[in-house]
């Protein structure tokens, strides 16, 4: 049955799998007249575009504004939805997956084929009140405010996704992400950290040691298929924080496939835990330690991130 009640806007990033979503548009907007009586396709030109795209929609009334690309493009999305704690009007949020990494449909459900997913994001049974992550690091010796729907990092895993944004995607993001994480391992200088983190009975935790990386999850997966997420949900209003301490080069090599199979936590000497803020800040390094959200890399430490608990409207089809 065809969506009579929604404007659907369609952001979409012509460029994200290496092009590919732009020669789909076709296909992309015979869906859409089928699925949508009233909706309109909107390209991006360059970075941040999509997050002004997005404003603009919201203030133009469309309720419900679709990411069409990689987890790139659906934080853009999200930070124009976004107004500090609050979305920005009666808005609702989805994906449509394209793009090297598109891990966030991974927790929202919404099929990777185009006909499916427009059928999907027409179902307005779908919208949840979800959460979003609201970040504050540094960049230049100033503040940066991002919003992240999917996954908040640092250390290791801030250099990777730096390491993949100027590398060839060619090969997928499982492959793309991987290659990256293997050659970024091979030279990284892990700095000493200090991460403090409020779990959700209020109690106070710390820990300090040198890192190799610290994912903190919204959704489920991230960098191509990392299942870091494990047993959390995007309305919970927490956190799933898993902290990776520098580990012997064995125990290393048996850490990967814990990282695609959801174990990594299960795994002697990593850290986790379920909280709604977590801090972190360096205490010795030798050079900035990189924050990334979902797949960008906005600044460095010192870090806050804050869940926003029920802050956005997203429309998905969802597991429970």
């Amino acid at each position: 049955m065809k969506n009579t009640t929604d404007r659907l806007c369609l952001i979409v990033n012509p460029q994200s799998a290496g092009g590919a979503t732009g020669r789909r548009l076709p296909a992309l907007k015979d869906a859409a007249a089928r699925c949508f009586s009233s909706w309109e396709v909107r390209e991006t030109r360059r970075q941040g575009h999509a997050t002004e795209i997005a404003s603009e929609a919201v203030s133009q009334g469309f309720t419900l504004v679709a990411a069409v690309g990689g987890d790139g493009t659906a934080n853009e999305v999200v930070n124009g939805l976004m107004d500090g704690d609050t979305a920005r009007g009666q808005v609702a949020f989805t994906v449509v997956p394209a793009g090297t990494g598109s891990d966030l449909i991974k927790s929202i459900g919404v099929p990777t084929n185009v006909n499916e997913a427009m059928t999907a994001i027409a179902n307005p049974a779908g919208d949840r009140p979800s959460d979003v992550l609201l970040v504050t690091c540094e960049s230049e010796g100033r503040p940066i405010v991002r919003h992240c729907i999917n996954v908040a990092g640092f250390g290791i895993n801030g250099d990777v996704v730096a390491r993949v944004n100027s590398a060839s995607k060619r090969f997928g993001g499982l492959a793309t992400f991987f290659g990256a994480t293997m050659r970024t391992l091979a030279s990284y200088d892990c700095p000493l950290v200090s991460v403090e983190w409020v779990e959700a009975d209020g109690t106070e935790r710390t820990w300090e040691g040198d890192l190799y990386g610290a994912f903190i999850a919204n959704g489920h997966y991230c960098g191509g298929g990392m299942w870091l997420g494990r047993g959390g949900s995007m309305q919970d209003g927490l956190v799933e924080l898993t902290i990776v301490p520098r580990i012997p080069v064995g125990k290393v090599a048996r850490a990967i496939p814990r990282i695609y199979d959801g174990s990594l936590r299960d795994l002697d000497g990593i850290i986790f835990g379920r909280a709604k803020q977590v801090n972190a800040r360096i205490v010795k390094s030798r050079g900035p330690v990189v924050v990334d959200t979902d797949g960008e890399p906005p600044g460095n430490l010192p870090l806050q991130v804050r869940v926003l608990a029920g802050a956005l409207v997203v429309r998905g089809v969802w597991r429970k």
